[in-house]
């Protein structure tokens, strides 16, 4: 019928049950390591939420934190246990999925856009880009980073693969 709206899924695709309640910023699934496949999502609503992601495409709820203001990024720790959490609220965020426990393990002058595990030949480190203009480098388990480099301009976005990393700060890479 003209003006009617039918609601088609030609890819089968699936929602994730109890979405966030605003837009999502950031997605990202569990390393490979891990025996069973999650997703967690940061949201403008400052929550970050994990969901188990079952073969057949389900999910299934599993966990939910509330941040202090909007979730910007996330990224998983190696093994697959904890996620990093990058916030509005100027910190970044360490969740340990088994005990649901959060802890601050970074922070900056300004909203936290980005976060990504660094693993080099000898060590692993946590990278971390600010709307402050910098990007700072930390072992989670000193309050201070381990550098900090100054950027021209806010941080955009920002990938590494070890020994590389690229960072936006101009609004173009």
């Amino acid at each position: 019928m003209f003006g009617a709206t039918q609601s088609t899924n030609r890819m089968n695709d699936f929602e994730v049950a109890s979405p966030p309640d605003d837009s999502v910023s950031a997605l990202e699934f569990s390393p490979s390591t891990v025996q069973k496949n999650f997703l967690v999502a940061g949201s403008w609503d400052s929550t970050v939420r994990c969901w188990e992601v079952e073969q057949n495409g389900a999910t299934v709820p599993k966990s939910m934190k509330t941040m202090g203001g909007p979730v910007l990024d996330v990224c998983w720790s190696d093994d697959g246990s904890k996620v990093f959490v990058a916030s509005c609220d100027k910190q970044v965020k360490l969740w340990d999925l088994a005990s649901d426990q959060v802890m601050q393990v970074a922070a900056h002058d300004g909203p936290v856009k980005t976060c990504h595990m660094v693993k080099g030949p000898t060590y692993t480190c946590l990278m971390t880009g600010s709307w402050d203009k910098t990007l700072k480098f930390w072992d989670t388990r000193s309050p201070n980073p381990m550098m900090t480099i100054n950027l021209p301009e806010r941080c955009y976005c920002a990938d590494v693969e070890y020994p590389m990393a690229v960072v936006d700060a101009w609004g173009t890479v």
